[in-house]
Formats: C-alpha cells, structure tokens, sequence
C-alpha cells in the first residue's frame, strides 16, 4: 500500500470499524489498543486486539474459522476462555450495551441499513461528476475533506456487518460440520448463488457485453489482433453500434471499480482496454450460471438438514440452523458489496489527489501527477503552500517499494515469527477457501498484466485476487493465495466457480515457479508440486 493510500484510509477504518464498535460496546479498554500498523509496504492489523474480541465470545461461538484468522504465535497463546455459562452471560451484556448505545446496530437492523446507504452512495457520487480541466484548489480540498467525512459515515454503517459476516459464517459452517458430518462440498455451497452479489452481478453484466463485442464486425480486426486499446477506442467512439452501447453503459454502472486495491490502481473507466479483455475472458468460458446455482444452494443446503435426524431434536436443528443460514447468506453478501461500493470512495479521492498532483505538476513540485501516491496525505497538503524539495523523498519511497516487493513480508511483527518452509518445499499448505481437487501448470499473477498469459486449465497463485478479476478466475482450475482468509474475494468466487481454493499459502509466488506442475487438494489443504 502506497503511504498516501495508508495515510487516508487507516485512520477512517480504524477509527469507524474498530474503536467506535467497541466503545459502543462498552469494550472501552480494546478500544485504546493499536489497530493497524504499516511496515514497510504492507498493512498489519494488531492480531492481539483481534484475540482479545476472540476471548470474550462464548465457546461455541470461536470456531475454527475464527480461529483461523490469527498467526500461530497469537493462537497459541488464547488458552479456552470462561465457561459456557459465564462468557455467555458477558456476551449477552456486550450486545445489550451495543443496542443501547446504538439501536440500528442488530444483526436484524444492520443489513437493512447497509442497503440503504448503497443507495445514498451510488446516487451521491454520480450526483457530483468530473472536475473541470483546472480544478481551483479550494474545490479540490473541500472535496477531499468531504469524501473522508462521508467515508466515515459509510464505515460506521458497515462496522458491525463485517463482525456478522465473520462470526455467522463461521457459526454456520461449525454446526453444519457438527451436526452433518462429512459433507465439505455441500458446506461450501451454503452461500453460492445468492442474488444481489454486486460483483458477481458485474460480472454477469461483462458476460452479456462480452456477447455483443464478439458480435460487432467492426471489433473483429482489432480483437482478431489482441489489440485491445484499438477495441477499446472503438467501443468508445460513436459508431460502435450496440457492443458500444453496452460498453458504455457498463464503465456508466461500474467504472469506479479499481484495478487493485490501492489509489494508485486505475479505475475500469480509466483503463477500458482492460474491460476489453475482462469481457473476452467472461465470453470465453461462461462457467456462471445463476439458476444452476441457486438450484445447487438449496439442495446441498435440504441435504444437510436431512442429515440433521429426525424427532423433535431434527426439528429444532433445522430451525435453529435455518434461521443463523438467512443471516449467514445476507451478510455474506453485505461482506462482498461493501468492497464494491467503497470503490465509490476510493476512485473520488483518486480523482481528488490526481487532480492536486497535476497542480503540483504544473509547479514543477512533481514530475509526474502519480509521484503524489508516495507522499502521505499531510505531505500532499503541506506541498500546495511549502517549496521544499519533494523528489529525493519520492525516489527513496519507491526504490524502497521495490526492493519490499524482492522478499516476503514477515508474518508477525513482534513475537517469534514460525519458521520458513525451505524454498524447495515439495507440499505447502494453507486454509482451505473452497474444497475439490485439480491439477495442472502454475500460472504466478501479480497484476493484471499477466492476464493475458492465463490458458484454461491453469492453477491460478497470486498474493490476493479483486472483485475486479472474477472473469479471470473463470479459466482457472483452481487457487493459490498468500493473504485472505475463507470470505476474501478469492474463495467467495472460487466456491461460486466449485473450483477449488487454498488461502494464506504463505510466501506461495515466491515458493513455486511459473510453469511447474501442481496438484491443489482444496479438501486437506495442500498444494504439492509433482516431480
């Protein structure tokens, strides 16, 4: 993460998903701890505060996949907890202080209210469009001060549908393994096909225009050619016929989506011959078929209740476990739209500070407007008005980014770190995102620029996948990713594809080589490189 992406958005996110949630609470103590913390180019979140909210839940409620979330290190040391009665008790008082204190803060409230607000933002931020060619600065920092409040406000909303995204999910799959032992594919299809997904449902919308852009004549030449800026200049143009259209109306409804998952990733808008390719990836292997589906949710979700028993202990099962799934699947989807829709935020203020860096440009203070990713936002403000130089800084920043990007980052910043795999590890393991087996060559992604060297078949390992590579992912059998846990992007569209998926492979781009041949076991966890 670049220091002004980390500068802008650490404080809202800590501030609005963490310390107010728990003041509100009454968690005052956990409130004071540090949250997150950035080492070099990489964001750490205080895995010892994560612990301590661990602690305080009841035992039945700290599952594996909880669990999960914490490095060893930190694990190792939570040790069981109060009992069942007690931490239930306390449990029971933390809730009652939270709706006290904030009564939309239900799991019954909070999903409404989330909807509403994606309402508000998509309608507030295409209610304010572009700057004009020279923005007054004034303009430019009312707008930035603006977009930080109002991320603020859409933080607060989704605080606490992150945490019953997390814990219902988790609830879910725990009992579903308890009472209906043995049936992983049938768990990881509990959440799949739901409707409303925003980027499943972009995705969706890439598979249509893909339809119309292999249709178009006047396309064939240049996508014949793989040349997709000449694609993209035509769709754009005014004689494209109905794949221009579409095209249109799609950056229209999606182009803030960003390239990654930092201000200094373009928006789709900004780089069209990438929805180019996004479109033709979509068209070539249509694996998404939202009937088949949901018909696949309901009947693994009507097996593992059969499963439940019979009697008046089935009944109860099905109807304690039907209704924490309803909860399940919605936040589940609220876990997702949130990413789509702090794109709304997050291509604004890249627009914002874009528009300051060609200012600063034009005052011979930067050479080009992108060197402004690497000053932080305090920096960025104090160069508007201060002469002092600004290019040996930027050049140190960088020439640091890249030499961070030569060797992994450690796991754990205090604490004793678990040893490294040897580099020549024959098997590596992770969590288990989606389950099934696959085999086939290794296809190392690090941005999109090596989407083009993706074939069908290939084993997909990545740091961490975006909601913007979905189409992408369809060519893959399967997944391999260093970050993320089982509701990162990765496994969410694994499960959706019943490709299989490992999570927090550590060091996996660096460990395993472009070409080899992998077999994923996406059941044990493990990924083995065949000899």
């Amino acid at each position: 993460m670049t220091p002004l992406t980390y500068s802008l958005l650490a404080e809202p996110m800590a501030e609005h998903m963490v310390r107010r949630p728990l003041i509100a609470a009454g968690l005052d103590a956990l409130a004071a701890m540090p949250v997150l913390r950035r080492y070099g180019s990489h964001v750490y979140v205080n895995a010892t505060l994560i612990a301590e909210t661990i602690r305080l839940l009841p035992p039945g409620l700290r599952s594996d996949g909880l669990l999960a979330l914490l490095p060893d290190v930190v694990r190792s040391g939570l040790g069981p907890g109060a009992s069942s009665m007690r931490s239930g008790l306390r449990a029971l008082a933390i809730a009652e202080r939270a709706w006290r204190n904030e009564p939309a803060w239900a799991p019954w409230a909070r999903a409404a209210a989330f909807d509403r607000e994606c309402i508000e933002v998509r309608r507030g931020f295409r209610s304010r469009g572009p700057f004009g060619a020279e923005p007054a600065l004034r303009d430019l920092r009312d707008e930035l001060v603006h977009v930080a409040e109002r991320l603020g406000r859409f933080l607060d909303v989704v605080s606490w549908g992150m945490v019953f995204a997390y814990v219902f999910f988790h609830l879910v799959h725990g009992l579903a393994r308890r009472w209906a032992p043995g049936l992983p594919d049938e768990y990881a299809a509990l959440t799949i096909g739901l409707p409303a997904v925003a980027s499943l449902e972009a995705h969706y919308d890439l598979h249509t225009l893909a339809r119309l852009v292999r249709a178009e004549p006047r396309l064939g030449a240049a996508v014949g050619a793989h040349d997709l800026e000449r694609a993209a200049a035509l769709l754009l143009g005014d004689d494209g016929g109905a794949a221009a259209a579409a095209f249109r109306r799609f950056l229209d409804l999606h182009g803030h989506r960003l390239t990654g998952r930092d201000l200094s990733c373009p928006t789709w808008s900004e780089s069209p011959a990438m929805v180019v390719e996004l479109a033709l990836a979509a068209g070539m292997d249509a694996t998404l078929d939202r009937a088949a589906l949901a018909r696949r949710r309901q009947a693994a979700t009507a097996r593992i209740m059969a499963a439940f028993g019979s009697g008046p202990v089935g009944v109860v099962r099905r109807a304690a476990f039907g209704r924490l799934l309803g909860y399940a699947q919605r936040y589940y989807a609220l876990r997702e739209n949130m990413r789509y829709h702090a794109d709304f935020f997050l291509a604004r203020l890249r627009q914002v500070v874009l528009a300051l860096g060609d200012i600063l440009v034009a005052r011979e203070r930067l050479a080009t407007a992108d060197d402004v990713f690497w000053l932080d936002v305090e920096e960025l403000v104090d160069a508007l008005d201060d002469p002092a130089p600004l290019a040996a800084r930027i050049v140190a920043r960088r020439e640091a980014a890249a030499r961070n990007a030569l060797s992994p980052p450690p796991e754990t910043l205090d604490g004793e770190p678990p040893p490294a795999p040897a580099p020549d590890a024959r098997i590596l393991s992770g969590e288990v995102g989606a389950p099934g087996c696959c085999s086939g060559p290794a296809r190392i992604v690090r941005d999109p620029r090596d989407f083009a060297r993706i074939a069908a078949g290939d084993v997909l390992v990545a740091v961490y996948t975006d909601p913007g590579w979905t189409s992408i992912l369809e060519r893959a059998a399967g997944l391999v990713l260093e970050a993320g846990g089982i509701l990162s992007h990765g496994a969410i569209v694994a499960r959706e594809l019943g490709i299989p998926a490992l999570v927090g492979v550590a060091d996996a781009t660096r460990r395993l080589r472009d070409g080899e041949r992998l077999v994923l076991d996406g059941s044990a966890g493990t990924v083995t490189r065949e000899s």
